[in-house]
């Protein structure tokens, strides 16, 4: 976006040294634009991007955007709360493995518990790294991949202990458990 690349070229005039820029190709700081180093680099788009190296001018570009969408959730935080005059709760999906300063800002941490990681060490820990930040975890049931066939009862036996396994095991180490979990 317009609002990155302008904001990205500005880090790095702040961030690294004339020097470091040549070394990474960047040229003149101030027409510098990411997007177009990007495609004269030949980097793919979309989410193959993600697997793309791209080298130290990448990975200042992730602390660029991980500074910036910190510093977003904070603005946004307060200006809730400003508008409303009080604090107003909100959540968000950390998948049960989201604990770094970008969640801090929200309440309460929920997520999708896929069925493979419904297992109590599992739980445990999740459980446990949002309680180390004074925030609570949500799960919602296992999910499958793949619905039992409705005439397989021990099949549905299978997953309904397994749902209530889950439920227990989440409120006895400190979380909860939402059912069902596609519930808004």
């Amino acid at each position: 976006c317009k609002y990155c690349m302008e904001g990205f070229r500005q880090y790095l005039e702040k961030n690294t040294t004339p020097e470091q820029r040549a070394a990474l190709g960047v040229g003149d700081i101030a027409t510098f634009s990411y997007r177009d180093h990007l495609k004269k680099a030949g980097a793919p788009v979309g989410d193959a991007l993600r697997g793309w190296s791209g080298g130290e001018l990448k990975a200042l570009f992730q602390k660029f955007q991980f500074g910036s969408t910190v510093a977003y959730h904070k603005w946004w935080r307060q200006a809730l709360d400003d508008y409303a005059k009080r604090h107003v709760v909100v959540s968000c999906n950390n998948g049960t493995y989201g604990f770094t300063e970008i969640y801090q800002p929200f309440d309460y941490f929920q997520a999708e518990l896929v069925s493979r990681y419904a297992r109590p060490e599992y739980l445990y820990e999740a459980m446990g790294k949002a309680a180390a930040l004074g925030k609570m975890q949500v799960v919602k049931m296992p999910q499958r991949s793949k619905m039992p066939d409705p005439s397989d009862v021990a099949e549905l036996k299978k997953w309904e202990t397994h749902t209530r396994q889950t439920i227990a095991t989440s409120y006895a180490v400190g979380g909860l458990c939402r059912v069902p979990w596609d519930c808004y």
